[in-house]
């Protein structure tokens, strides 16, 4: 059986550098975000950040999903230089997405041999890279998460009044905070721990090897303990959706560089958002995730 990853995450948490070090070896066929519903004719029929409720059914996403997840769908943006001849065939498939968080627990019900993993970078730095490719197709008003019917009543009901507050106030940085809250609070929720590995963008960069040969321990059918080394040019190397702000190489840190950008009334807006959701104490005081939170939060 053809073994699947499925990198999952927010918009600019850094999904395609860390998909970069996952294939480090180029041992995976990799398919960038084939469930894009702008960029993806095929998946114009969905909305970004659309919900699904575990039990429903959607004949137009399970005969696609059938096509992406078996490695069959093709499309010159997803292919990323794959040209699927006879002497390019691979055994094993890396996916990912920056929409698909809210259906994730759908399409892990339907497939549940592959591996999703879901990358988590801190919401302030999201908001203000977000900010900075605003030209790009966003999500930028609540509302429009607020406004599906289901997900509304399974999860976003008792978050209505800070939803409405945040759209009212119209500041794109909140917006994005309180966005990067519900995409990820969602998949929290329905998961359980061995359902879905969750890791951190920061641990990622101090420390690449470790988390990915962590990662690949997970993925492993045995449970055998993986190790692997991956080389300090591959690290450096800038995702091709990067701007100069998250080059690993920058003097200006990715991980702390938010708190000199961004006005302290928005810190502490936004802190009041990420504790409506349990969030507050996911980052210390030096932006170091702690992944204990999303136990008291969640159960992950």
């Amino acid at each position: 059986m053809q073994e699947t990853i499925w990198l999952i995450g927010n918009a600019r948490s850094g999904t395609t550098w860390v998909m970069n070090l996952i294939n480090h070896a180029k041992k995976y066929r990799e398919m960038l975000e084939p469930f894009h519903p702008k960029r993806v004719q095929e998946m114009n029929f969905l909305q970004a950040n659309y919900y699904i409720r575990s039990d429903s059914r959607h004949d137009s996403l399970e005969e696609i999903s059938d096509e992406v997840f078996s490695g069959r769908f093709s499309h010159p943006r997803v292919n990323r230089g794959y040209q699927g001849d006879s002497t390019n065939q691979y055994q094993r498939l890396l996916i990912k997405d920056i929409f698909a968080n809210l259906f994730s627990y759908w399409v892990y019900l339907r497939y549940p041999t592959i591996k999703i993993a879901l990358l988590i970078r801190n919401p302030f730095s999201v908001a203000l890279s977000v900010q900075k490719k605003k030209y790009w197709y966003w999500v930028t008003n609540p509302l429009e998460l607020l406004h599906q019917p289901h997900l509304y009543e399974d999860y976003l009901e008792k978050f209505e009044d800070i939803i409405k507050k945040t759209s009212l106030e119209n500041d794109y940085i909140l917006c994005q905070i309180l966005i990067w809250c519900i995409v990820n609070y969602v998949p929290l929720c329905q998961f359980k721990s061995k359902q879905l590995y969750v890791f951190f963008y920061e641990d990622i960069y101090y420390n690449p090897s470790d988390e990915i040969s962590k990662l690949f321990s997970f993925i492993n059918s045995e449970n055998q303990e993986i190790k692997t080394n991956i080389e300090k040019e591959i690290v450096e190397e800038a995702s091709c959706f990067a701007g100069p702000e998250s080059n690993i190489l920058s003097k200006t840190c990715p991980i702390t560089s938010w708190k000199n950008e961004l006005a302290s009334k928005n810190i502490d807006a936004g802190f009041k958002i990420l504790e409506q959701f349990g969030f507050e104490n996911l980052y210390d005081e030096n932006s170091q995730p702690n992944k204990a939170i999303l136990t008291d939060i969640c159960g992950i």
